[in-house]
């Protein structure tokens, strides 16, 4: 499709109008992927409507590893918090330096 639009100096020009790319096209059937419709034991393209035992717990175990993940994570950094503060390089960093002129509003103009 072919449109118009005014150049610099007032004429017509022909443009092409923007064509959408077929990946961002409407999405018209269910979406179901094909790994998840084998694990379910039937074909990638039925679905049935309705809600179901194998919904659910596939909704229980799609939460449960990520939480399982989290819970590995605070309890491998929870020693941490007993740590004290390690000043080893601060005087040379920040306090003795002559070029540091702070973090204020006023010295981050």
């Amino acid at each position: 499709m072919l449109s118009f639009a005014r150049t610099a100096r007032g004429g017509l020009a022909r443009i092409a109008a923007p064509v959408t790319p077929a990946y961002l096209g409407r999405v018209t059937e269910a979406r179901t992927t094909t790994r998840r419709a084998s694990r379910q034991g039937r074909p990638a393209s039925s679905r049935s409507e309705g809600g179901s035992s194998s919904t659910a717990a596939s909704r229980l175990y799609g939460w449960l590893i990520p939480a399982v993940l989290v819970v590995a994570t605070i309890l491998a950094f929870l020693p941490v918090l007993g740590n004290g503060f390690v000043d080893w390089d601060d005087d040379k960093n920040f306090i003795n330096n002559p070029h540091f002129r702070g973090l204020g509003a006023d010295q981050l103009h």
